[in-house]
């Protein structure tokens, strides 16, 4: 496995800026920014929850406000199979 990574250019933006799909950093951790949805609440005072976010390392859904301030990024992927069992 291998990784390039460019520390160019970190622009902060509010996450209403950011499109559905695009990936974003938030108190150093990755997210990718969802279409709002509801889900059942998190808490026992909350019937339903909405969220619009997605922590790429957890694989929880989170909700952000419109403004909060993050960091947008892009990311490049290669996904190859492992061929002859390496």
């Amino acid at each position: 496995m291998s990784s390039e990574i460019d520390f160019s250019d970190f622009g902060v933006t509010e996450l209403k800026n950011i499109e559905v799909g695009d990936h974003f950093l938030w108190g150093g951790i990755l997210y990718q920014k969802t279409a709002p949805y509801w889900v059942p609440g998190d808490t026992l005072h909350d019937d339903l929850d909405m969220k619009n976010s997605f922590d790429v390392q957890t694989a929880k859904f989170a909700f952000f406000y419109g403004e909060e301030l993050v960091i947008p990024v892009s990311l490049k992927m290669k996904v190859s199979s492992r061929a002859g069992g390496q």
